[in-house]
Parts: C-alpha cells; sequence; structure tokens
C-alpha cells in the first residue's frame, strides 16, 4: 500500500482524538486549554512523509498564547498496511522552555 496524504493524516486524527486529551493532562499545570495541534504541511513519499504542525497552547500563569511549529519525519515498514517504524520530531526547544519556565508552578 503507498503512503498517501489520507494515510498519513488518518494516523494523526487518531492521534489528535486518542492521546492528545492524555498529553495536555500531562501539560495541564502549564496550559490553561488543551494543546491544538493544526496539520499545516503533509508530504507523503514512497517510505516515509513529513509533517509540519502548528502546536498551539495558553499560559496558565502568564495568560500568553503559546505557538510553536513542529516538523516530524515518519518513516513506514513495507507490510500491506504500513506502519510507523521510525519517527523523528523537531522543534524549537528553547522556545518550549522559555513557555515552560514562565508557566511552571
Amino acid at each position: 500500500m503507498p503512503i498517501t496524504r489520507e494515510y498519513v493524516h488518518k494516523i494523526f486524527e487518531h492521534a489528535k482524538n486518542h492521546e492528545q486529551a492524555e498529553i495536555s493532562n500531562l501539560l495541564s499545570p502549564l496550559v490553561a486549554i488543551p494543546i491544538n495541534l493544526i496539520i499545516k504541511k503533509l508530504n507523503p513519499h514512497s517510505e516515509a512523509s513529513v509533517v509540519e504542525l502548528r502546536s498551539e497552547a495558553f499560559g496558565r500563569r502568564t495568560d500568553e498564547d503559546y505557538v510553536n511549529f513542529v516538523c516530524m519525519i515518519l518513516e513506514f515498514d513495507d507490510q500491506e498496511e504500513p506502519k510507523v517504524k521510525k519517527f523523528h520530531e523537531y522543534l524549537d526547544s528553547a522556545h518550549l522552555q522559555a513557555f515552560y519556565e514562565k508557566n511552571k508552578d
């Protein structure tokens, strides 16, 4: 099965619907509302896909908007229905650290 835009989008929708609440609960001391992940770009290829996300949250202590862009590279196995075998994530960690420092207890 080729890696299509729809297939990768389905993976992210599953994560958003089933795992985002758990992640938001872990970060609840920092953010006032659940983190919102928006797919900005999605470029599927034969064995991998590159995804750019916009991550949005609202600081619990500072009342400031937090926006960070995240780049993810997913490598898939060669099964009939491909599964992610490697996952790499890149983001502005200095920006995230500054947000954390301003909003931690």
